[in-house]
């Protein structure tokens, strides 16, 4: 039988032998050594590539969190900001209703 390499090759395979398991000729090792070095050199490159792409995936992940971690610290100090100014707003609240009360009480004597 024909292989589809050697019809397109125009070369007819060796007959084998049932239980051969040898490859037809012009397709041993030799004939792959050239094909299979590149795509090894090539998987390299591609394996060196998807190792640069994630590290820099990392740090940009490592900078990102570092600036949601400042992101919360200003949120978490804006809280605590707006409670002072919340208790501070009900002293003066307090003081204002004193001073209110203060100034009627000296109208009234």
């Amino acid at each position: 039988a024909k292989t589809a390499n050697s019809i397109a090759a125009g070369v007819e395979p060796e007959p084998q032998q049932p239980g051969d398991r040898s490859l037809p000729h012009g397709h041993g090792p030799r004939e792959f050594e050239p094909r299979l070095k590149k795509l090894m050199q090539a998987h390299a490159a591609a394996t060196e590539t998807l190792a640069a792409v994630t590290a820099a995936q990392v740090d940009l992940h490592e900078h990102i969190l570092d600036e949601h971690a400042k992101i919360l610290l200003r949120i978490s100090e804006a809280f605590h900001l707006h409670q002072r100014v919340k208790e501070l707003s009900h002293v003066i609240r307090a003081h204002h209703e004193r001073v209110v009360g203060l100034e009627e009480l000296a109208q009234a004597l």
